[in-house]
């Protein structure tokens, strides 16, 4: 096999699964949350406040599952049984969780209900879904565009 060179290629991509670099991942992060942000707020007419939020690291994981339609977001064990659910920034009592997806906990995912953030790109995603709902549950007047899964929004 000839060696590698980057000099023969005219552009490289990379995904986030660590191939070929490390990503500095807290950065990364902020990046996107600040996009998503800035998207809601300057195209979207989504009010100016969104944008003194900062994104909050601890809520940011991979492998979170929105509930798109409750405005929660899961995380699930492998039975698609809820092991955790927020609603909007709000953790849900065991009560909540199970008064919304019944007693054994199970969800029907996948489904048009769900929209899945398996990667550290989508990671942040679920960070801005929590602020438009937190957005929306706190000003149940105003009617906002639909950004239910902002890193699908064409820019």
């Amino acid at each position: 096999m000839e060696d590698f060179r980057f000099t023969d290629f005219d552009w490289i991509g990379f995904d986030l699964d660590h191939t070929l670099v490390r990503y500095r991942l807290r950065a990364l992060h902020e990046l996107i949350f600040d996009c998503l942000v800035s998207y809601l707020v300057d195209d979207l007419s989504y009010p100016q406040r969104l944008k003194q939020n900062a994104v909050r690291h601890e809520f940011v994981k991979k492998g979170v599952v929105v509930d798109t339609y409750n405005g929660n977001l899961l995380k699930l064990d492998g039975s698609m049984r809820v092991a955790r659910a927020f609603h909007g920034s709000r953790r849900m009592s065991d009560a909540d969780v199970e008064l919304v997806y019944g007693g054994e906990r199970v969800v029907d995912y996948p489904s048009d209900q769900y929209s899945s953030l398996p990667t550290y790109f989508e990671a942040a995603c679920a960070d801005v879904f929590a602020l438009i709902v937190d957005q929306r549950d706190s000003d149940a007047s105003r009617t906002y565009p639909d950004a239910t899964d902002p890193c699908e929004s064409p820019r």
